[in-house]
């Protein structure tokens, strides 16, 4: 006779285990009730791990914005982690610097960097451009992107330079771009005429020449409506209505028309049929050299006298002070003395007395005194240099130099000096850092 079991059990077609005695054990409902419960719960365990994998990297500039003065030098540092706190060390960097800027060695291109042991790096040597202007930089790293702003305050590309003082005077209200054209006044790039201070004179300007004398500071233009002064002691403005639309302010009151005809600002005709001329106010005269059809010569309308310059050659271009140009490149003064030969710029004027000229030629930069009779000699100045007036010069590189070989800016574009009152002085706009 066979033992029977408290539990005997088969295996049904499902695999489930049928219970034969349930009045011993646990119910085959609550077994299978059990069994249910149980597939969820490895279900739940097994998805606490997604949590942790949504913990993202990250890349922030710890100290942007920023706003920096032009062609200064900034420092940027960058935090960079793996989960948002744990800082990511050795991690690769990739820095892009806004148009324009640049770093220690000149380029402009993209740069990588690497974190240190906390996950930081530091940007050195990035230069910002020399110009206004707010820029947006970037960098990138392993899923992470930063980006921070940049304002760059230029404190304007227009300055003064006094070489008696040896002071700098920054105009920040000239815009980028704009010329200087003496006396302190510029031109802007849209045709605005405006002092060194930010007045402005007049707008839709063709052009312009201005100039410091005896106490007053004044401007010749021509704009849209014709002819005028103004005088920046006074605040006064005077129209030139006899002066045609389209003539070239050349000086001291003077204006060249469309047609070539020379014309003091009341309307006098000095001459016709004039190439070039240049004016000025001196000492309480009002003149004029230039260059017409049948050669050179000189209008005090002062004095309403002509001085004819016969030694000087057809075709030749006033240069200021009473000296020419010749075609060929021979330098002289208007009573025909030869100053110098292969000359390649010059620019002259009378101050004070003294009648000089600043130029230069192949073997370099020079200035000569009429009244003196007297060389003198600029070794410093690069040979290829232009004389821009007042003992400066500016060279092939666009360095803005004095005589004595002082260097007064860099990456300069325009530029007017003088002589005026015992003063020394040049004023000029710069194109970058």
């Amino acid at each position: 006779m066979t033992e029977q079991n408290d539990f005997d059990s088969t295996t049904s077609s499902a695999g489930e285990v049928e219970v034969a005695n349930e009045t011993r054990g646990l119910p085959r409902r609550t077994v299978l009730a059990g069994a249910a419960w149980a597939v969820p719960a490895i279900i739940v365990a097994t998805a606490a791990p997604a949590a942790a994998a949504s913990l993202t990297p990250t890349l922030t500039f710890t100290n942007g914005p920023f706003a920096t003065d032009a062609c200064s030098l900034i420092t940027p540092t960058l935090q960079a982690t793996t989960d948002g706190t744990t800082p990511a060390v050795g991690e690769l960097i990739t820095v892009t610097p806004p148009e324009g800027f640049t770093w220690s060695d000149g380029s402009t291109s993209s740069r990588t960097f690497t974190t240190d042991g906390s996950g930081q790096v530091t940007l050195d040597g990035l230069q910002a451009v020399y110009y206004d202007d707010t820029f947006t930089l970037t960098a990138t790293s392993t899923g992470a992107t930063a980006s921070t702003s940049i304002t760059v305050d230029a404190n304007g590309t227009a300055h003064q330079y006094n070489a008696t003082s040896l002071t700098y005077l920054d105009h920040p209200s000239i815009p980028t771009g704009s010329v200087a054209v003496g006396g302190g006044f510029f031109l802007t790039p849209t045709g605005t005429l405006m002092l060194n201070d930010g007045t402005v004179v007049a707008n839709n300007v063709d052009n312009a020449i201005g100039d410091f004398e005896s106490g007053t500071t004044y401007v010749t233009y021509v704009d849209s409506t014709g002819a005028h002064q103004y005088n920046a002691t006074s605040l006064t403005y005077l129209d030139h209505p006899s002066i045609p639309t389209g003539s070239v302010a050349v000086g001291g009151g003077f204006f060249l028309t469309p047609t070539g005809t020379l014309m003091l600002n009341d309307g006098t005709i000095v001459a016709n049929n004039v190439d070039n001329a240049i004016g000025t106010f001196e000492s309480g005269t009002t003149y004029v050299t230039y260059v017409d059809s049948t050669g050179a010569h000189q209008y005090n309308a002062t004095s309403l006298t002509y001085l004819d310059h016969p030694s000087i050659p057809t075709g030749s271009v006033a240069v200021g002070g009473g000296f020419f140009l010749t075609p060929t490149g021979t330098l002289m003064l208007n009573d025909g003395t030869v100053v110098a030969n292969n000359v390649d710029n010059a620019i002259g004027t009378f101050e004070s007395g003294t009648t000089y000229v600043t130029y230069v030629d192949s073997t370099g930069a020079h200035q000569y005194n009429a009244t003196s009779l007297t060389y003198l000699d600029h070794p410093s100045i690069p040979t290829g240099s232009v004389a821009v007036g007042g003992g400066f010069f500016l060279t092939p590189t666009g360095t803005l130099m004095l005589n004595n070989g002082t260097i007064v800016a860099n990456n300069v574009d325009t530029a007017i000096g003088d002589f005026e009152s015992g003063f020394t002085y040049v004023t000029y706009t710069t194109t970058g850092c």
